[in-house]
């Protein structure tokens, strides 16, 4: 049997300073604090790289909805649409003029366009010049096709292209935030503009459409 050695106070002396170097090592141990500390501003910050990826998808979105009317309204102006059809519907030109420049997180059968001719106006503040003077209107988005006049040479014409945003969100996940950027909930695009006087039109003004 193996003698014991030392005095019991020497025995709780040894144990006492094995408490004292456990506490100290327990408190400088850290390990695990990145785990905790990343846990803590996970949450806070995917949400906020989720956000910003949705604001950039919803500038890029009407960045590319601009660059479709926009190329739109200029093959009408010069006459390039009305050379090639004599009639033409809001459904045939989306086919033919914008469905094929938008990007794949576009849905065709969502675009919402209207076409219409309206006077010069003698006056500032009427006909054309509503959209062309220092103050421009306040236009509202139209969420359903109503009319479809390309108007022939001369004629003045506003084009508007509209696209449901809860129909944008659903490809990229948070109608709600991008729902947020927009008062109507929709992306819409516009341009006003007098055609060229082109003389090779076969296009024929359907009834209804004021020149």
């Amino acid at each position: 049997m193996p003698k014991r050695t030392g005095t019991p106070e020497q025995s709780q002396g040894d144990i006492y300073s094995a408490h004292i170097t456990e506490k100290v090592f327990f408190h400088h141990d850290r390990r695990g604090v990145t785990a905790l500390e990343f846990a803590l501003i996970a949450v806070p910050l995917l949400l906020m790289l989720f956000g910003i990826l949705q604001v950039g998808f919803y500038l890029k979105s009407r960045n590319d909805l601009d660059l479709v009317t926009s190329a739109a309204a200029r093959q009408i102006m010069v006459g390039s649409v009305q050379s090639q059809y004599a009639a033409l519907t809001a459904d045939q030109f989306k086919a033919a003029y914008l469905c094929p420049n938008l990007p794949s997180t576009f849905s065709c059968d969502q675009l919402v366009v209207n076409a219409t001719m309206f006077d010069e106006a003698d006056t500032a503040g009427a006909g054309f010049y509503t959209f062309v003077g220092g103050s421009p209107p306040t236009v509202q988005v139209q969420t359903s096709e109503q009319t479809f006049c390309l108007g022939n040479g001369g004629n003045y014409v506003y084009l508007q292209v509209a696209y449901p945003l809860s129909a944008l969100s659903s490809a990229f996940g948070a109608s709600a935030l991008l729902g947020g950027l927009s008062s109507s909930g929709w992306l819409a695009s516009s341009a006003a503009f007098k055609n060229e006087p082109f003389s090779d039109s076969q296009y024929i003004i359907p009834t209804g459409c004021t020149s």
